[in-house]
């Protein structure tokens, strides 16, 4: 059996072939049911083991996910887990491998894809809120399908913002990357608002949104938590990775509906349907754009497919 660790699946996972073979297989013959949520903690320490199976003719996984608010104190990763590859024909496991890794770059994928229906084409800068693992990833994937030339990084902690600035450099130096102090200044100027942080409370706030704008939202995973207020979903063609999921775990969907703010007809498609055609992605330079992501089985099936092509 293939073990595979964090350092071998990044090497097999290229944003550019990540992107296109999510573009590709979204809309195929995959299976997934609905992912199990176990709190495995109390109310005060919030842990979670996330349960994910999904299948095609070829491999089914099952990817093992443990959430755990506790470690944000600690040099513990707060996201950590393992995949399950398994034959389909003979249902013999074939590979283990890093789900941490593959999780970071297939949620930056996912976002990417997504911003290439949704996104202004000429857009070159992108505004980067968070700077946990997940938030370098998310620049460089962004950078793939639009012309990014300036990144603004923010986060709470000045050390970890510039880490993360210095993360963006080396993996991609044509981009200027730099610690922004002005949260509204560096939304405002921004095409790309991407947000990926660890806050139960909104940091994107649709006064200063403008025009033509991209929301990125992948960082709240609770029904009760968001990044983004009341004015910037409100203002916004909104749009999912996977609605169902959405529905039941998006506090930036589920809480403007419980308001009133939006109806579910305000939830435009999801990323199924951007890729099959099914749904119209931007119609104008001047509309304003969210994504909100909450993971799907299938994009982690597409990455595991693509990380043992490559291995």
């Amino acid at each position: 059996m293939k073990i595979l660790n964090a350092d071998r699946v990044a090497e097999c996972l290229d944003y550019e072939a990540l992107i296109e073979a999510l573009r590709s297989e979204l809309t195929g013959a995959g299976s997934s049911p609905s992912r199990m949520r176990l709190e495995t903690g109390s109310a005060d320490d919030r842990k979670l083991l996330l349960v994910k199976p999904a299948w095609d003719d070829d491999v089914a996984i099952i990817k093992l996910l443990t959430l755990n608010e506790m470690n944000r104190m600690t040099v513990v990763p707060f996201i950590q887990g393992v995949i399950v590859v398994f034959d389909q024909a003979t249902g013999t496991p074939s590979c283990i491998m890093d789900a941490r890794e593959l999780t970071c770059r297939r949620t930056a994928a996912a976002s990417a894809l997504a911003a290439d229906y949704l996104a202004v084409r000429e857009a070159e800068v992108l505004t980067l809120i968070g700077t946990g693992t997940l938030a370098p990833h998310m620049a460089l994937a962004h950078a793939v399908n639009r012309p990014i030339r300036r990144v603004n990084v923010l986060g709470r902690s000045p050390e970890k913002a510039e880490a993360t600035a210095q993360a963006i450099r080396s993996a991609n130096p044509t981009i200027n990357v730099r610690v922004a102090e002005d949260l509204p200044e560096a939304v405002g100027e921004a095409q790309i608002v991407c947000a990926a942080t660890s806050s139960s409370t909104p940091v994107v706030r649709g006064a200063w949104i403008s025009n033509g704008a991209h929301i990125d939202l992948v960082g709240s995973y609770r029904p009760d938590a968001r990044e983004s207020d009341d004015a910037a979903i409100g203002m916004a063609r909104v749009f999912v990775d996977d609605r169902a999921a959405a529905m039941r775990e998006a506090g930036d969907i589920l809480i403007p509906l419980e308001k009133g703010v939006i109806s579910q007809s305000n939830v435009v498609g999801d990323l199924t349907e951007l890729c099959g055609g099914v749904v119209q992605g931007r119609i104008s330079e001047y509309e304003v754009t969210a994504f909100k992501s909450v993971g799907m089985a299938l994009e982690d099936l597409i990455a595991v497919k693509l990380v043992i092509g490559n291995a």
